[in-house]
């Protein structure tokens, strides 16, 4: 994870059955330029609960990109 280069956009419901948050926060730690949304009440697939949010904050960190 170290290696990676490209920043990272790691997006994490906090009801994920599957994922627990120390294991994104461990994720956030290995990986440099990493960054963690947490989308409230979601499970394991955010982009599905709330397209819209997920659509919109992928853009604003695309753009941040330059």
């Amino acid at each position: 994870m170290g290696r990676i280069e490209a920043p990272t956009l790691l997006v994490w419901g906090d009801a994920d059955p599957l994922v627990s948050r120390e294991m994104q926060d461990q994720l956030v730690r290995s990986i440099p330029d990493a960054s963690l949304l947490v989308y409230d009440g979601a499970a394991h697939t955010p982009r599905w609960e709330d397209p819209a949010r997920f659509s919109r904050e992928l853009a604003a960190f695309a753009r941040a990109l330059g």
